[in-house]
């Protein structure tokens, strides 16, 4: 019995849910990495939080733009070698959240950034204005 009991406790420790901080992360990295520089801006649109309902044509403008920017961006640096998220500060309770990130370049440009990142309901978004 007491061997069951140890068993229980070592199967229900190894199902660890994933932190708060850990789950910023992957979501910076699935929208950044995964989606934004990929070029999948239609998906990459999903993890953006404008504050109002898009309709069509706002999305494909703001795909374009998207587009624009980081074909601008390849062809003045190159393309992009990594991303590297250098710090999170938190705020309100943890719900508001800056992420400063470095975009690396071909051409060993760096560019240091920071987006707002917002917990609306247990899924993180980015803020694109306040």
């Amino acid at each position: 019995m007491a061997l069951l009991t140890v068993l229980a406790l070592l199967v229900g420790c190894g199902a660890k849910q994933k932190s708060r901080d850990d789950l910023l992360k992957e979501f910076v990295e699935r929208a950044l990495m995964e989606r934004y520089l990929t070029n999948d801006y239609d998906l990459y649109l999903n993890d953006v939080d404008y504050g109002v309902e898009l309709d069509t044509v706002q999305q494909q403008m703001l795909v374009a733009i998207h587009k624009q920017f980081a074909d601008y961006q390849e062809k003045k640096h190159g393309p992009v070698v990594y991303v590297n998220m250098t710090d999170v500060v938190k705020e309100e309770g943890d719900s508001v959240c800056y992420v400063h990130y470095i975009v690396a370049y071909a051409d060993s440009t760096q560019e240091s950034t920071v987006m707002k990142v917002v917990d609306e309901g247990g899924e993180w978004k980015i803020k694109s204005r306040n």
